[in-house]
Parts: structure tokens; C-alpha cells; sequence
């Protein structure tokens, strides 16, 4: 293949990406209302893949898709509705397009073909000639030869001999491709252009200073080049942004998949396309919220025969929403199934000695201890959950994001995790603080309060109280073994709380308040656990933005191994 078909191939890959999200779109749709418009949508896409694929020259791609498109065009002309095996054969083609795709952005010459998917589907399907059974047909006579749902939706999954190879997976490029509207672009070369004007009238300016005018427009000519760099830098941070829309749509999928494949009936509510989020951050939500859907269509929603006793409507509930927030956004993900047993859960905190059986804990704190590593109610282990690996891997992904994560539940009713989150990765509201002459930055979400203490209150063996309350304590110079002097005067107390969990930090003072531009650190911080990354700060010198929670987890773990209560 030449130089130029690979370029070629690389353009059919970045449009293929969006034809196929459009694809399950319509499937997901097809599953509530079969309508004509839906099946003709299908149809132009599955013809242009089709087509696209073949003239860049990635002729087992093309001939796959034909196939495809062969049962969607019978399915045009039929009278018939369409069947439930027709629907899951075009949404396991859309998964295995997928992998495809995937495959291919890392390989253009790969092999790669879903022979497993073929011979699940299209084995029954005689070869092209005259008189012959059509694809739909041959589909149909398959889906009659008993089989499970979840043996029909494992099938559809690549299988691991046609799966990339390691070697191939290492290949993948990491570099990110963003769409980006001609709008966007637009504003931002006007925005540089004005900036380069402002810029040959301050040259001209110093060039022939000396008059108090020039001197004024010097002055006049900097303040505008402040605000347009502003404006160029908001402009290009937009660029990053995109709606949460799509991440629905693949939670949507994740959901009706496995609902199948357990025999329960859910439906899926869903608010909040609109709302835009850095799409570094939307990548990394898409693991947590699958797995907490996941957790719901397995635990929370009842089956049919359960729900109908406990007087619910036979269909599940369940709901994502997203709200703009001051903090940021705000992701639920309710279901109106059986809730969470706070009794149950004491009960196997206490026989895994995680709290002593005469602890008086608060409901919030109890639902919390679901995301401690191996913690796990489920009563037998299944293929999708009761190992209790999972949940604490979901709060560790959401922290990496400076988010928290809350669950609220009723007996009998339903649970509703809450998940706060910034809608970007690259500011972060901050405290400026100052230790042993080093400044560090807090991220401001995981304050909950500030308060002065005089020498005189200095808190003993790492333990503060407030409002009648024993809360953890550390000096952040103990975090970095910096060397500290007896405080003189009143200092600040800053008290964190990360999932329930607080600590109080003390600092020797508060410097002020800062937007901190996030920068990442090289690999000789690696090793320094508390820290999140770099910024510059006011004064123009670097500084460190430090990792809360990754403190908090150290300091409890300190106290664990060191015999104390925590």
C-alpha cells in the first residue's frame, strides 16, 4: 500500500469514527420505534462506509459492510417488522466495526477479519447467485437454532485470535483527534490577527518613543494584548470541549446489552446532551459510569417477577442526567431498584473488621465503605460483578479528575450515585499556600472549611477537634519532611474531604486565591505521591499542585499499619 493510500486510509478513519456513532445511534433508536426514516438512515451509512472503505483500497472491510448492508436493504423492502435477531446482528456489527477500526488506525495492513461474527450470523448464508436466500433470510433461519442471549452477545465480540496483537496495540498512536467546527477556527485566526496588529503598533511605538503619546500608546497598546491573549487562550480551550451526548449513547448500549443478556426490562432516561466537558475528562468518565450502570441493571433493578410483589411498574428505571454546576458539572445515575441494605453492609464492614460492631457511623459513611478495595455485598459471584473489584476503582478514577463521588439510597426504592466533577483538567480554582518559604496550590474542591488556631491549640498525636468533632491531623511540611519552626502567631488549618474521609492540613499561610493553568510534571515526580502537577504561580515562579486525595489515602494507611484508630 502507498504512501498515499495510507494517507488516504487515514482520512477514511477519522470520518468512519462519526458514521459509526450514528449507526448505534439509530440501532439504540430502532429498539423503541421502527421507522422507515430510520432504516433508510442506516441504509446511506452502511452505503458509504461501504463504498468509502473500498476506494481507499480496504477491500475485506467493504465486502464485510456489503454483507451488512445486504440485510439492511432486504429489511427496506420487506413488509415484515423488524426482528430482534436482525436488530442485535446490526448492533454486533457495529461493535465489530469498532474493533475493526481500532485494528486498523494501528495497522492500515492488518488481517484482521471477524470470522466469529460471520460464522454467528451469515454461516446459514448461501454464496451470491440468482434465486438464492437473501441475507435477512439467512439471518432468520440462524436466530432459529436455540442459543442464549448472552452466548449471542459474547459471540459478537471479537474474538482473542482476531484481536490486535499486543504488539499491534503498543503501535496505537496516542495522539488525540479533535473535530473542530470552521466556526471555532475562524474566531481564532481573527483573534490572532488583532493580535498582531496590536503588536506592529507597540514595535512602532518604542521604535520612536519619547512623547507622552507614544508613551500612552504603548500603555494602550499592552492592555488590549492582555485581553486578546485571553480571548485567543479561551478560544483554544473551547477546542477541548464536547458534549456529553455521545459518552449517553454508549452507556444507553451498555445498559439495553446487558439487560438482555439478564432478562430484565429497563428503560433508559436520560438529560443534559447539551452540556460540554473537556473530552480528556469525558474519556476517563466513560470506565466509572459503565461500571456504576452496569452495577445498577445487576443489583439495584429487580427482576420482572420481584418487582411486580413489591407493587413497581414491571420495566426498571434507570436515569443519567447532567446539570451545570458552580463547581462544575453534575452526573447522577439513579434506578428506581432495590436500593442499597445499610444493615447488610455493616455487617460485612464488622466481619471484615473495617469498624468495630458498636460504631455509630453516618448513612453517608456507610454507603462509603462500598468503595474500599475487595468490599462487596453480593451474595454470589457473577460474570459481572460480586468480586468486589470494581468500585474503589471507580472512586480512584473519579479523584484522578479532582471529582468526588456520593451515593444516596432507600431501601426498597433505589439508589442515586452523585458524581461532581470540573469541566476541565487544565484550570483548577486554588489556594495559594505557603510552607517553610515554598508555595504550594489546593485544589479548592476538596475544601471544605478553613479555620485560624493559636499555638496554644496545636493539635497532639495528628488529632484536631472540631465543633466537638476528632478530625485527622497533619502539617503539610510533615507531608514533604520539610523542617518546621514552633509557630508564633495564629496559622490556618485547612480541612479536606474526599469521600467522606477528612483531614486537616495545616499550613504556615494562606497566599491567596488563584485560577492555576494545570501543567504536567516530568517523570522525576513521579515518585512523589502527593502531587498532581505544576503550575505557575502569580509571582511568576513554578509551583505544585498537590494531590489531596492521594494524601489522605497515605495518611490513613499510616495510621492503619501504625495500629492507630482512624
Amino acid at each position: 500500500m502507498s504512501e498515499l493510500d495510507l494517507e488516504m486510509v487515514g482520512f477514511f478513519l477519522e470520518e468512519v469514527d462519526e458514521l459509526l456513532i450514528k449507526w448505534e445511534g439509530i440501532c439504540l433508536c430502532l429498539e423503541k420505534e421502527v421507522t422507515t426514516d430510520h432504516i433508510n438512515s442506516l441504509s446511506r451509512i452502511a452505503h458509504n462506509i461501504k463504498g468509502s472503505s473500498a476506494s481507499v483500497g480496504l477491500m475485506k472491510l467493504s465486502q464485510f459492510v456489503h454483507r451488512v448492508e445486504d440485510v439492511i436493504v432486504e429489511q427496506k423492502n420487506s413488509t415484515q417488522d423488524l426482528s430482534v435477531q436482525t436488530l442485535r446482528m446490526l448492533l454486533a456489527a457495529h461493535s465489530q466495526m469498532v474493533a475493526w477500526v481500532d485494528v486498523l488506525k494501528a495497522e492500515p495492513r492488518s488481517d484482521y477479519y471477524p470470522q466469529t461474527f460471520m460464522d454467528e450470523y451469515f454461516s446459514a448464508l448461501p454464496k451470491a447467485a440468482a434465486g438464492e436466500a437473501s441475507a435477512a433470510e439467512a439471518v432468520e433461519e440462524h436466530a432459529a437454532t436455540p442459543a442464549s442471549t448472552s452466548a449471542v452477545l459474547e459471540s459478537s465480540l471479537p474474538t482473542t485470535e482476531n484481536r490486535p496483537s499486543t504488539e499491534v496495540e503498543a503501535k496505537k498512536s496516542k495522539e488525540e483527534i479533535l473535530r473542530i467546527s470552521t466556526k471555532k477556527i475562524d474566531a481564532l485566526i481573527n483573534l490572532i490577527g488583532e493580535l498582531s496588529i496590536q503588536q506592529s503598533i507597540l514595535q512602532n511605538a518604542l521604535e520612536n518613543c519619547g512623547t507622552k503619546l507614544q508613551g500612552q500608546l504603548i500603555y494602550s497598546s499592552l492592555n488590549l494584548s492582555h485581553k486578546i491573549t485571553k480571548e485567543i487562550y479561551d478560544t483554544a480551550f473551547e477546542f477541548r470541549m464536547t458534549p456529553v451526548g455521545g459518552i449517553f449513547q454508549r452507556l444507553d448500549r451498555a445498559i439495553k446489552d446487558l439487560s438482555r443478556s439478564l432478562g430484565k426490562d429497563i428503560d433508559v432516561e436520560v438529560s443534559g446532551h447539551e452540556i460540554e466537558i473537556e473530552k480528556t475528562i469525558l474519556d476517563k468518565m466513560l470506565d466509572p459510569l459503565t461500571h456504576i450502570v452496569r452495577n445498577s441493571v445487576d443489583h439495584g433493578i429487580e427482576p420482572r417477577e420481584k418487582r411486580i410483589e413489591a407493587g413497581k411498574a414491571e420495566r426498571g428505571v434507570i436515569s443519567i442526567n447532567v446539570a451545570k454546576i458552580e463547581e462544575g458539572i453534575e452526573i447522577t445515575v439513579s434506578d428506581d431498584g432495590k436500593g442499597l441494605s445499610e444493615k447488610r453492609i455493616l455487617e460485612k464492614a464488622i466481619e471484615k473488621k473495617l469498624i468495630a460492631p458498636t460504631a455509630v457511623i453516618p448513612r453517608e459513611e456507610v454507603y462509603a465503605l462500598i468503595f474500599i478495595p475487595g468490599f462487596s455485598t453480593a451474595e454470589a459471584v457473577t460474570n459481572v460483578s460480586g468480586r468486589g473489584v470494581g468500585m474503589d476503582v471507580v472512586m480512584r478514577t473519579i479523584e484522578e479528575v479532582n471529582g468526588k463521588i456520593s451515593i444516596g439510597s432507600e431501601e426498597g426504592k433505589g439508589t442515586k450515585f452523585r458524581i461532581t466533577i470540573p469541566t476541565s483538567l487544565s484550570i483548577v480554582d486554588s489556594l495559594v499556600v505557603a510552607v517553610n518559604e515554598t508555595q504550594y496550590v489546593l485544589p479548592l474542591s476538596f475544601i471544605e472549611e478553613v479555620i485560624s488556631l493559636s499555638p496554644s491549640c496545636s493539635p497532639k498525636e495528628n488529632k484536631f477537634l472540631m465543633k466537638d468533632k476528632v478530625i485527622p491531623y497533619i502539617h503539610l511540611g510533615e507531608v514533604f519532611n520539610l523542617a518546621l519552626a514552633r509557630p508564633e502567631h495564629d496559622y490556618p488549618v485547612l480541612v479536606t474531604k474526599v469521600n467522606g474521609r477528612r483531614l486537616a492540613i495545616g499550613v504556615e499561610a494562606i497566599l491567596g486565591r488563584h485560577q492555576s493553568v494545570v501543567r504536567d510534571l516530568n517523570t522525576c515526580f513521579d515518585s512523589s505521591f502527593a502531587v498532581s502537577g505544576g503550575t505557575i504561580l502569580p509571582n511568576g515562579e513554578p509551583g505544585l499542585i498537590l494531590d489531596i486525595s492521594a494524601i489522605i489515602q497515605r495518611f490513613f494507611k499510616f495510621l492503619k499499619t501504625s495500629g492507630e484508630a482512624a
